[in-house]
């Protein structure tokens, strides 16, 4: 009996400790206002130059359109503007989630892509463009809000897991363009 007990224990512990090895949670990961935003006055979540060999500024601009194509739904609606060495992207993110306990919390977020183009290089910037907690509310206030005056986050058990997702998300997005950038589609002569 007394093994039994020390064996069924040792399963427990053996899949407690792999559930906690594959869990998703941040906990232990720091959230500060300093390290959400890379710069904070400028309210820049994220900027990642890429570097091509011998592309011009015309086909880095074709690539990506064609990636914004791609990735949104409407890309001729969410390209608000195009000058000879720059796009800007406006859109709206479904990524920023909270968990209040009891109910999954989305909070629609506008986020502004800055797109800036040299021949051979391309520097994209995220730019947190403001939100709202509701749909039916206008865009009103930063991420920075849902920080307290120390930096930390308020309310760390809703949001802190969503925000570090959210910024990865956003991470994820610039690196999938720095693919469609690096790694143009080709035809096939289909």
């Amino acid at each position: 009996m007394k093994a039994h007990i020390i064996c069924l224990l040792s399963v427990v512990l053996v899949l407690g400790n792999i559930n906690t090895a594959y869990s998703q949670d941040d906990t232990h990961q720091e959230l500060t206002l300093n390290s959400f935003y890379e710069d904070y006055d400028q309210k820049l979540l994220v900027r990642h130059v890429i570097e091509t060999d011998s592309v011009g500024v015309p086909s880095l601009k074709n690539r990506i359109k064609n990636w914004v194509g791609l990735r949104f739904r409407s890309g001729e609606q969410v390209l608000v503007n195009e000058t000879e060495n720059q796009l800007i992207v406006n859109f709206v993110s479904m990524d920023l989630k909270g968990n209040t306990g009891i109910s999954a919390v989305v909070l629609p977020w506008h986020i502004r892509l800055v797109i800036e183009i040299k021949a051979n290089k391309v520097r994209v910037s995220a730019f947190d463009d403001m939100g709202s907690a509701s749909t039916s509310i206008s865009r009103s206030y930063y991420l920075s809000a849902y920080f307290k005056k120390d930096g930390t986050i308020k309310m760390p058990n809703t949001y802190k897991n969503g925000f570090l997702q959210f910024k990865e998300t956003i991470a994820s997005l610039v690196r999938d363009l720095e693919k469609s950038i690096l790694q143009p589609t080709t035809s096939d002569d289909w």
